[in-house]
């Protein structure tokens, strides 16, 4: 192969430059759509874990859906990452859980949560429970803002989508700490 004039090397880097802006499909647009896409952990359910608490009664119609979408500090996201696995690790000991997902920016800061239950009380009950709030309060530091919805949903349409509930959270204001 001939060795290559540095006019040449430019105008072959220029077009592999152009392919990757311009071509459907390139790691470019890779690069950009990346830091929008957000991952989600699979449904987890009371009837997939060795849970303590009861699962929703069989002629139930309806659930409770508790969502909470965080927008996180990133000096503090460690502690706020900590305290959301060790509620989520206890999530199948309460009576009333039903299932839950997470989903997180790829690139970013921002958390969502999805818990849901037989009941509202069970979902009340589960919000004062120690860990819950104990995870708030060494939590919360790790925590700019967020949104909190709860909504009554189809028991056997479980879970909702993500798309269903980003719909919802529109209407919903962002508490700042």
């Amino acid at each position: 192969m001939a060795q290559q004039t540095p006019n040449q090397k430019s105008r072959r880097f220029k077009r592999i430059l152009t392919w990757l802006l311009l071509a459907p499909g390139s790691i470019a647009a890779l690069i950009v759509a990346l830091p929008s896409c957000a991952v989600s952990s699979g449904y987890s359910s009371a009837q997939n874990s060795r849970s303590a608490g009861k699962t929703p009664a069989s002629d139930s119609k309806t659930v409770m859906i508790g969502i909470t979408h965080a927008i996180v500090d990133g000096k503090n996201r460690k502690l706020f990452d900590k305290h959301t696995r060790l509620v989520i690790d206890a999530l199948p000991q309460h009576d009333g859980y039903v299932g839950h997902m997470v989903r997180t920016r790829v690139f970013g800061n921002e958390v969502w949560t999805m818990t849901v239950w037989q009941d509202e009380g069970s979902l009340d009950a589960f919000v004062r429970a120690p860990i819950h709030r104990e995870a708030i309060k060494q939590g919360l530091s790790g925590v700019k803002s967020a949104q909190f919805i709860r909504f009554e949903y189809p028991a056997a349409d479980v879970p909702p989508s993500w798309d269903d509930v980003i719909e919802r959270l529109k209407s919903a204001p962002f508490v700042n700490y």
